[in-house]
């Protein structure tokens, strides 16, 4: 019986550029679900990974929070609306130009692509 071969975890460390790499957006109206409590939004930097699996569900039509952002679905959708608008004002920095294109794609055709 053969042993099968290590596979090694590579540490992965983003370089710091000076570049905005993440941002906290506190919210205007946090919510509690499940017991915890959201005050804030985190966005951050995403890898082509977290793009690759984002872009999949909203091609097979189904629902995803932005990878930029660190939430469950669930409390995703609870956000305030006007909390949101600022959110996705913020986001614009975070959001690679394959999403951009993928959703001015879906704004002009009204189908999703993976660009």
């Amino acid at each position: 019986m053969s042993e099968e071969p290590k596979i090694e975890e590579k540490v992965v460390q983003l370089v710091d550029t000076g570049k905005l790499d993440t941002k906290v957006v506190p919210l205007t109206y946090p919510k509690t679900i499940d017991g915890i409590t959201y005050e804030s939004v985190t966005i951050r930097r995403v890898t082509t990974q977290q793009m690759a699996d984002f872009i999949a569900h909203m091609v097979a039509g189904r629902r995803a929070v932005p990878p930029m952002l660190d939430l469950p679905l669930e409390v995703y959708q609870e956000i305030d609306d006007d909390d949101m608008m600022v959110i996705e004002d913020e986001m614009a920095p975070f959001t690679p130009r394959r999403l951009k294109a993928m959703l001015q794609s879906v704004e002009d055709t009204g189908e999703a692509t993976s660009a």
